[in-house]
């Protein structure tokens, strides 16, 4: 694999657009027959066009076609891998960008941006053909050029029919929100942040600290309050010993488990279950 990129600090640009836009990163990829990426995904933004070639973008649900012209927008924190499945290399123009303030509603997955309009397209094109050192560009008019694909792109974000027209939650909030769900969904298991982490894609000093930051809870924290809830749910069960209940909530040591109970609630589960029956 052939990767070409513009950098700054460490591979990565990071410049204000507009004063609610970041530029995370931009760069080709030249992507050789039979080329499988790597899964992967990112805490922002990502657009990628297809220069050339054809190939599919596979997701953990999905596959989506591509072939040279389509340009697809992925959201943040969706896991993606390209697959060369044409009889040619193909070029990836790729550009990540977050939204400081606010960004668009998450999307259940990648969409395709359409109709481009020439204008976008010449743009695309000419910053392709800049990133293959085929034009003779300053770092500057990079950025420039970059800025005017951006706007143009975000112009074709607020028209599409899947996107909603308001602005309403940044990336900090759809990773806390994720977060949110997968903790909860998993009350039945002992967890750490490291496990959490990966599923998102982020390192845990990353992940703990944003996470933190929209919670106001770290992951423990959060975790153990969702499965304190659930058992004061399952308490209400009189066919339900406190030992199974423990047990379906992934506690080996009922006694570690009543601790855990009494420091959430001030009352051990034997005596909430008592003030259920009574009340």
């Amino acid at each position: 694999m052939e990767q070409l990129k513009y950098s700054q600090e460490d591979d990565r640009l990071h410049v204000e657009l507009a004063r609610q836009i970041s530029l995370e990163m931009a760069g080709l990829v030249n992507c050789p027959k039979g080329w499988r990426g790597k899964a992967h995904s990112h805490p922002f933004w990502e657009f990628i066009f297809i220069g050339c070639g054809e190939g599919v973008m596979q997701m953990p649900n999905r596959i989506i076609p591509l072939r040279q012209g389509d340009l697809i927008l992925i959201p943040p924190l969706e896991s993606h891998q390209f697959v060369n499945t044409g009889r040619e290399k193909v070029e990836n123009l790729y550009v990540g960008f977050g939204f400081d303030a606010q960004s668009p509603t998450a999307l259940d997955g990648p969409v395709r941006l359409e109709p481009l309009g020439e204008l976008l397209l010449a743009g695309l094109r000419e910053l392709t053909l800049s990133f293959k050192g085929l034009k003779a560009e300053s770092a500057y008019r990079n950025q420039a050029l970059i800025f005017e694909i951006l706007y143009r792109v975000l112009d074709l974000i607020q028209g599409h029919p899947d996107l909603a027209p308001r602005m309403v939650a940044d990336r900090d909030q759809i990773m806390a929100e994720k977060a949110r769900k997968f903790l909860e969904s998993n009350v039945d298991k002992t967890i750490n942040v490291d496990e959490v982490a990966a599923k998102f894609f982020l390192s845990p000093h990353y992940f703990s600290k944003k996470f933190k930051a929209e919670t106001g809870l770290g992951i423990k924290e959060y975790h153990n309050r969702a499965r304190m809830e659930r058992a004061s749910e399952l308490l209400r069960d009189p066919m339900l010993s406190v030992s199974e209940v423990a047990r379906k909530l992934g506690f080996n040591n009922v006694n570690y488990f009543t601790n855990r109970f009494r420091e959430h609630f001030g009352k051990p589960p034997t005596e909430a279950r008592r003030e259920i029956a009574a009340g």
